[in-house]
């Protein structure tokens, strides 16, 4: 005997598949985006994503839009072209997590 079709549930099974896929797709390029700024900057990997969410709320726009431009284009939004070098000047104190990377 075949169980009940539950169609409401197969619906939000898919939903949130969709919704777990932009989560990992946008995860993805917020890391590709802090190992941009890692690099360039010499930050460990807490004071790059806090960077990246400064920039993010100094400019009301959204983390992983930020992200996306500056994979896209190599560089940090014009507007927060003073950010880095503030950043780097001052860096955050490292977490228990950036020391025992």
């Amino acid at each position: 005997m075949e169980p009940p079709y539950d169609e409401q549930r197969l619906v939000d099974a898919l939903h949130e598949i969709d919704h777990l896929r932009i989560a990992l797709e946008r995860r993805t390029v917020i890391g590709e985006a802090a190992g941009i700024v890692m690099e360039r900057y010499r930050l460990g990997p807490d004071a790059a994503m806090d960077l990246l969410r400064r920039l993010s709320q100094d400019s009301n726009r959204k983390l992983h839009d930020i992200a996306v431009e500056l994979v896209r284009t190599s560089s940090l939004p014009v507007r927060a072209t003073a950010a880095p070098e503030a950043a780097a000047a001052d860096p955050p104190t490292p977490s228990s997590q950036d020391r025992t990377r």
